[in-house]
């Protein structure tokens, strides 16, 4: 890290951070495309027709850089990405960037979604250099692919002179770059690592209370959530804290996972109308969320609910998952079973342009007694929210707005019902948000899991079936002819060894069909991919890798250490 810290300081001195922050294809792309258009990732396909001579991740890329001595610049994100769609419509498809591009770099695109591994070990790069990380990453690198500068978004202009600085610093001052880069590589190298031996026990007591003590310390006792703005649903803290609940007894720990749950629901970062939550909410109430939705959000606050449900008895968390499931069965199910990966957060450039509403939108479908209804319900007969349109929430309690309304709360729901019935289909016959139709496997292990725990937990057998029809396409499509787990998939062909957590989820989603339908088969097939888990991940020392020893032109052997939007491996795995 000292290292990382040390080339900060040179590169400050270069002037050049003073800006704000696989498959390998032979044959020749079409007349206005470059070489992603043989990709399958809907994220590089959005690249494919930039002037940018893109190469995807891979020894082509890496040859043609070491061959003619120059840096690698390395552009990830994903395809619901707002700033990396940003940096594309701004840089990407500018000719005048994409000739310094093609002029001083070898230009290579990755889908961090399709390669979490090389995303993981640049991030460390970005993190340890800037101090922050985050999407699009733009790294500059040796042509031995290592990292001698990093950043993330950067307008246009700046990009362009950073280029021109970069190349300036790469002819003139090569050695030391290199030098700086071995010693940031090392540090990558470094990083990340699970110290100590295996545990001899389960975690105690003591240090689950320690833990739920140290998230009450962060509680948003007003609004629900841990910290201020922006705020992310963070299901694998509500799921130790109900655990901490049904160990401990503390009614505390359940009541700031149902106030949380609460919050969210009756939020923007909720969809009122279709279903299933946004990504994050950009403040402090839950109102204005960035507003992408991903898979595995939705397929863990599926769990959540449903637990909380479970525990609780309360009808609305019950009726939040009921609505997550619809959600994901009617348009993040693929014909054949499989579960999509997200749906973008606006509709050309402009963000959440499907999901906001203006009085006048709303009038025209409903009736004066139901807009009056829904005027009062969700917040529009109050101040505009979002770009002069609405975000609908709740900005009272549901037991308040029933009592508003003169209703009973059973007898309002009721009434929303057909009402959001028909706002739903005129949102329809709008454009709407691109949807990122790969299938990736853990993803779907994940909301396999899920949905066979909500099954049982909310009495909804159809909910089982759709995990048990996507449990046995995953274990067809997504595998190679050996039996091994793959990562990927689009339009039924699957690709790239699969990575630590992809084996543990999918275990996961057997475990729990095997526990709710009583069918050994499922509880076979969990133990031989455990097996093969251990078998391809198992450090000794006392924990997993991410990636599989076989995986080429990576510069290290990553461990994923963090729980963050997603479980890491090694959690998920334990």
């Amino acid at each position: 890290m000292q290292a990382l810290v040390r080339w900060f300081n040179f590169l400050a001195c270069l002037c050049l951070l003073g800006l704000a922050p696989l498959a390998m294809a032979q044959q020749a792309p079409p007349a206005g495309n470059n070489r992603l258009v043989f990709e399958t990732s809907p994220y590089l396909l959005q690249h494919a027709e930039n002037p940018v001579d893109w190469y995807p991740w891979g020894k082509e890329a890496f040859d043609r850089a070491r061959a003619e001595g120059k840096p690698i610049f390395l552009s990830i994100g994903y395809s619901t990405c707002y700033w990396c769609q940003v940096m594309e419509r701004e840089s990407f498809a500018d000719q005048a960037t994409a000739a310094l591009l093609n002029r001083y770099f070898v230009s290579v695109k990755v889908d961090r979604e399709e390669r979490p591994d090389i995303d993981a070990i640049y991030m460390a790069a970005v993190v340890g250099m800037t101090g922050r990380g985050g999407w699009p990453m733009s790294v500059v690198l040796t042509p031995e692919l290592k990292p001698f500068f990093a950043g993330t978004y950067f307008p246009n202009k700046s990009f362009k002179d950073l280029l021109e600085k970069i190349q300036r610093a790469w002819r003139s001052r090569r050695a030391e770059l290199e030098e700086s880069a071995e010693q940031i590589t090392e540090g990558i190298r470094n990083s990340g690592s699970l110290q100590g031996a295996s545990a001899a026990q389960v975690p105690t007591a003591e240090l689950i209370d320690a833990a739920a003590g140290q998230f009450a310390a962060v509680f948003d006792s007003a609004h629900g959530g841990f910290g201020r703005a922006p705020k992310f649903p963070q299901p694998a803290i509500h799921e130790l804290l109900m655990s901490h609940y049904q160990q401990s007894g503390s009614q505390r720990s359940l009541d700031m996972v149902r106030q949380t749950l609460d919050a969210m629901a009756r939020g923007g970062v909720y969809d009122q109308l279709g279903g299933g939550f946004h990504r994050y909410s950009t403040d402090r109430l839950w109102l204005v969320p960035h507003f992408e939705k991903m898979l595995y959000d939705n397929g863990q606050l599926l769990h959540a609910y449903a637990r909380a449900y479970e525990l609780t008895g309360d009808d609305h968390l019950r009726r939040v998952a009921e609505q997550i499931v619809d959600y994901v069965q009617r348009e993040m199910t693929g014909p054949q079973g499989l579960f999509y990966s997200a749906q973008d957060s606006g509709v050309d450039g402009e963000e959440g342009r499907s999901y906001v509403w203006r009085r006048s939108d709303l009038q025209a479908v409903l009736n004066a007694e139901d807009y009056a209804l829904v005027s009062r319900v969700f917040g529009v007969d109050g101040q505009l929210n979002f770009e002069g349109s609405y975000i609908l929430y709740w900005p009272s309690s549901y037991q308040a707005t029933a009592q508003l309304a003169k209703l009973s709360p059973a007898d309002l729901f009721q009434r929303l019902e057909g009402i959001r019935a028909r706002l739903l289909a005129a949102r329809g016959q709008l454009k709407q948000p691109r949807l990122d139709d790969k299938s990736i496997t853990a993803w779907n292990g994940i909301m396999i899991e899920a949905l066979a725990f909500a099954g049982q937990a909310l009495k909804r057998p159809e909910y089982v079936g759709l995990a048990e029809a996507a449990a046995v396409r995953l274990l067809t499509t997504l595998r190679d002819r050996q039996g091994n787990l793959l990562h990927v998939a689009r339009g039924g062909k699957a690709k790239l060894a699969a990575y630590l957590d992809d084996y543990a989820a999918v275990i996961l989603g057997l475990m729990e069909l095997s526990r709710v339908t009583g069918k050994k088969q499922y509880r076979t097939q969990a133990a031989g991919l455990a097996d093969a888990m251990i078998e391809k991940f198992w450090d000794p020392a006392g924990s997993f890798h991410y990636s599989q020893p076989s995986v080429d032109h990576l510069l290290a052997r990553i461990k994923d250490t963090h729980d963050g939007a997603f479980p890491t491996g090694n959690s998920l795995a334990v």
